[in-house]
Parts: C-alpha cells; sequence; structure tokens
C-alpha cells in the first residue's frame, strides 16, 4: 500500500473536500496502526531491565550496607578493645612510675647508707692499717736492731771459731804425733818384751840374764814414764780443748738463745745455722780426739798390765835361785 498524497491545488479559491480528508484520515489511521502496536513491547522490556537494575541495586546496596555495619562493629570492637588496652598500659605505665619513683628513693637512700658505711669502713681501715703499721715499724726496728747485734755476736763467734779451729788443729797435730809415738814405742816395748820373753824362756837359771832382765825392766819403766809424761801432756791438751768445748758450749748456747730470739729472721736463722753446723763438726771433731785420747789410755793400760806380768814372771823366776 502506497500512502495517497493528498494533492492541493494551486488555486486559492478551489475548496477543499470533506471527502478527500475523511478518506485520508482511515488511510492515515490504518497507516499509524502498527507503530503504536509496535512500540508497546519495547516499554515492557525496558521497564523490567530498569526494575531488576533497581532491585539489584538495593541487594548491593543492602549487603554493602550490613557488611559496613558488620565491619563496624568489628572496628568498634577493637575500638574498645584498644580502649581497654590503652587504660591498662596508662595504669600500668603510673604503677611503673610510681615503681621507679619509690625504686629512685630507695636507690638514694641505700646509696647514702653505703656511702656512710664505706666511709666507717676507710675510717677503720685507715685506724687498722695505721696501728698495723706503726706495729710493724716498731718490730722492723726491733728487728733491725737485733740483725745488727746478731751480726756483731757472728763476727765474734766466728772470730771465736777460728781460734777454735787453730786450737782443734793445733791439738789434733799433737794427737797425731802422740799417737805415732805412742805405736812407735808400743811397738818398741812389744819387741822388747818378746825378745825378754825369749830370752827368759832361754836362759831361765842365770842370774845374768834376770839382771838383764831387770835392766830391761828398768828401761820398759823409763819408757813407761815417758810414755806417762806424754800421756800427762796429751791430757794436759785434752784438758785445754775440753775448756775451749766448754766455751765453744757456752757460745753455742748464747747462739741457741738469739736464735730463739731471732726465729723471725730468715737471714739471721741461715747464719746462725752455718755457723750451728760449724760447731757441731767442730763438737765432733773433739769427740773424736776424746776417742783417740781414751784409746791412748787404754793402750797405756794395757801396756801397763803387761809390764806388771812381766815383773811378775821375773820374780817368779828370780825366787826359786835365791
Amino acid at each position: 500500500m502506497t500512502r495517497k498524497e493528498p494533492q492541493f491545488s494551486d488555486d486559492l479559491t478551489t475548496p477543499i473536500s470533506v471527502s478527500d480528508q475523511r478518506q485520508a484520515e482511515p488511510l492515515k489511521s490504518t497507516i499509524e496502526t502498527p507503530r503504536t502496536t509496535s512500540s508497546v513491547p519495547r516499554q515492557s522490556s525496558s521497564n523490567w531491565l530498569l526494575w531488576l537494575f533497581v532491585i539489584v541495586s538495593l541487594c548491593v546496596s543492602f549487603g554493602m550496607a550490613f557488611f559496613g555495619l558488620e565491619e563496624a562493629g568489628r572496628y568498634q570492637a577493637a575500638l574498645s578493645q584498644a580502649e581497654s588496652q590503652a587504660e591498662e598500659l596508662e595504669a600500668t605505665i603510673q604503677r611503673l612510675n610510681q615503681a621507679q619513683t619509690q625504686g629512685i628513693g630507695e636507690l638514694a637512700q641505700s646509696d647514702a647508707q653505703m656511702r656512710k658505711m664505706v666511709q666507717s669502713v676507710e675510717a677503720r681501715l685507715k685506724s687498722d692499717l695505721g696501728a698495723d703499721l706503726t706495729v710493724m715499724a716498731k718490730q722492723v726496728k726491733a728487728l733491725q736492731q737485733a740483725l745488727l747485734d746478731s751480726g756483731k755476736t757472728s763476727d765474734a763467734l766466728e772470730k771465736q771459731v777460728k781460734i777454735l779451729q787453730q786450737r782443734l788443729s793445733e791439738s789434733e797435730q799433737r794427737s797425731t804425733t802422740l799417737e805415732s809415738k805412742l805405736d812407735e814405742s808400743v811397738a818398741l816395748l812389744g819387741e822388747q818384751v818378746n825378745a825378754e820373753r825369749t830370752r827368759i824362756d832361754g836362759v831361765a837359771g842365770t842370774r845374768q840374764a834376770v839382771m838383764a832382765l831387770s835392766e830391761e825392766v828398768r828401761a820398759t819403766k823409763e819408757v813407761l814414764t815417758r810414755l806417762d809424761n806424754q800421756l800427762n801432756e796429751v791430757r794436759a791438751a785434752q784438758l785445754d780443748t775440753d775448756q775451749t768445748v766448754k766455751a765453744v758450749q757456752f757460745n753455742i748456747d748464747g747462739v741457741n738463745e738469739q736464735l730463739t730470739q731471732l726465729a723471725d729472721t730468715n737471714n739471721a736463722l741461715l747464719g746462725l745455722e752455718v755457723l750451728s753446723e760449724e760447731f757441731s763438726r767442730l763438737a765432733e771433731q773433739v769427740g773424736k780426739q776424746q776417742q783417740i785420747l781414751e784409746a791412748v789410755d787404754a793402750s797405756r793400760k794395757q801396756l801397763t798390765q803387761r809390764i806388771i806380768d812381766l815383773d811378775g814372771r821375773v820374780n817368779l823366776a828370780l825366787s826359786p835361785k835365791e
């Protein structure tokens, strides 16, 4: 169907027919009808989409609102917890401040007490050390004086020891010479006695042998007198040695007393120990010399006994002749 356009004439005087208009209106309505029918479904679909969008947006907004409320509750709980923790921290800080102030006060008090105690201890130590130092100074002075005295006494003792050593060496020389002489005389006398015994045994009945024997006895007695003189000299030397030993013993006693007085000094002890060892050695030498003298005396007694026996035998030999 084609639309029939109205036709207008150029003549203004020609009227327009109503029929033509009426014919044109149904055609127009018939033409416009499908347009209205096609626009109605488009509007309904857009409304549904709009409503769907609105509902979705409302759901999303409600979800966001619920989520925001939940997060706000969480934040509120965390905030309240943080506030409570902050209050607890403030209380703890206040307690710590109080404890710190109290500790500072106690520390200052203890510091003052410690200073007082340290001062008192220092004063006591100074007094004690001063007293100890004075006592030690006195002891050192006394020790120095004792060392000086011991040095003097040690010099004197050294001189005495030297003199004693000289005397001991002289007495040893004398004793050795006397011992050698005594041994020689004893050996000679033994030989003479043996010879006389052989003579007596060989010529027991002759007076001449008896006279010769008596002469030998006289010679033996002379030898014995010489031996007695030598023994007297030895005894005199022994007496001198005994006196020297007594003097040394007296000096040793004095040294021992000084040793007891100077027991705290190491140097003096060492020197005096050396002196005591020297004295002990000298005492041993004197003891040995005394033993030698005792041996000489015993040999003299034995020789005298032999001479007595020989004299008895001579008398027995002379008695039958008479």
